[in-house]
């Protein structure tokens, strides 16, 4: 607790000791931004937090004129791939092992507490957590539903390789439709997939999500109501790759152009985006307006 008022010490100071406004954006919103996203999503690298403290503290003292654009460790610098999570009572239904439904194998999560070791689980209230598996439902991941009884907000963390991916969530409960109560949320990496709605039966979103330090965060939940969770599908997007990594960057935009020079023959026409079998600027332009975006 002193800890967290010092920190609001600190970032007061730097906004020139003014009080923080909704809606309006001040000189401290940048390095605040840095360490939380949401309710229950912040940053837990105690380095770089302890780093950011004493750069703010050297700037608030006048000892530094600006404060160096530090960014919390990226994690896994591995080649993206494709992950597939069902949440479902690891001991219980589906007993599948392993569970493949369309081809794809789903690692079954259920509300274990962030584990190291592991790489994945839940910050948050873990006291009112429970598991159904209904008796019908448009498949087995869909049948089965992890929600908190008491309706508190909750931290999903996944450990995976820094890079673009298309992302699936499914939300729901066959047969249930329940407009008050079941007023939903997902957000994952600040990118709000499902916004106080409630599902008449089922939700499916898909959007595509850059992870860049490493671990995937999804916030679910809103107080005082349920969102009923089913599934994730994680899918590495490596459109634009040239260099076969899938992550798509700068690097990517000058292989292509080198390409286009003469100065470069390792890139393949297998990654070619537009379908004239050749890579040119079209392929360049594609990315840089990714990285646009």
């Amino acid at each position: 607790m002193r800890d967290s008022l010092e920190d609001y010490e600190y970032l007061y100071v730097l906004n020139s000791e003014n009080q923080p406004e909704v809606d309006q954006a001040n000189d401290a919103d940048t390095h605040a931004d840095k360490i939380i996203s949401g309710l229950t999503s912040y940053t837990r690298d105690s380095d770089f937090m302890y780093n950011l403290r004493r750069l703010i503290g050297l700037k608030n003292g006048n000892e530094i004129s600006s404060i160096p654009d530090i960014q919390p460790e990226t994690g896994d610098s591995g080649t993206p791939d494709n992950y597939y999570i069902n949440f479902q009572d690891p001991n219980g239904e589906p007993s599948a092992d392993p569970l493949i439904v369309h081809g794809k194998e789903y690692t079954k999560i259920g509300w274990n507490a962030y584990e190291e070791g592991l790489g994945y689980g839940w910050y948050g209230d873990l006291d009112h957590v429970k598991y159904e598996y209904l008796a019908q439902g448009p498949s087995e991941l869909q049948k089965s539903i992890v929600y908190d009884d008491w309706g508190r907000e909750k931290a999903f963390e996944f450990r995976l390789p820094v890079g673009a991916y298309d992302i699936t969530v499914s939300i729901g409960w066959e047969g249930r439709y329940k407009q008050g109560e079941d007023l939903s949320k997902i957000e994952i990496e600040g990118v709000s997939f499902i916004d106080n709605e409630a599902p008449n039966g089922y939700i499916v979103r898909t959007k595509e999500v850059m992870i860049e330090d490493g671990m995937l965060t999804m916030e679910m939940g809103i107080f005082d109501k349920y969102t009923m969770l089913n599934y994730l599908d994680i899918e590495a997007v490596c459109t634009g790759d040239m260099d076969g990594d899938c992550i798509v960057g700068l690097k990517d935009v000058i292989l292509a152009l080198q390409v286009v020079a003469g100065k470069e023959s390792s890139v393949g026409k297998d990654h070619d985006l537009n379908g004239d079998e050749k890579i040119g600027l079209a392929e360049a332009v594609y990315i840089l307006q990714r990285l646009a975006n």
